[in-house]
């Protein structure tokens, strides 16, 4: 990953929002969503082929595929309802982040429940 041409783009679209934001503030928040997706989207292509190493390695290993899944899914939502929830306060939208954030662990919860299930499962093994 080319860390330095991310971090160039993001600043430069970040001086353009600000001296766009004393003039038309909607435009700016556009440019700032738009080089946040950009930036989000480079850094995921860039990440992509080490998750799947990793998976192969977990895989090979005799590791358990369901709680990779469930690990990599949860690090996703985390990241983007962390990337919306940034942009609604961004825009001043503080109430609609808070719900975004809430929404990302309802989601985690219903994404970790075969885990819970299969803990519990374990535990009843133990104990009878």
């Amino acid at each position: 990953m080319d860390i330095s041409k991310m971090i160039a783009f993001c600043v430069i679209a970040a001086a353009l929002a600000l001296i766009l934001k004393q003039y038309r503030p909607e435009y700016a928040m556009i440019i700032v969503a738009t080089a946040s997706c950009t930036a989000l989207l480079f850094i995921i292509m860039s990440v992509m082929p080490a998750i799947e190493e990793i998976r192969q390695m977990v895989l090979e290993a005799g590791g358990e595929a369901l709680y990779f899944s469930v690990l990599f899914k949860s690090l996703g939502i985390c990241y983007i309802t962390k990337f919306a929830s940034d942009l609604c306060r961004d825009s001043g939208q503080t109430s609609m982040a808070s719900k975004i954030d809430f929404a990302g662990k309802a989601a985690i919860l219903i994404l970790s429940l075969p885990l819970i299930e299969s803990l519990l499962d374990i535990a009843i093994e133990l104990i009878g």
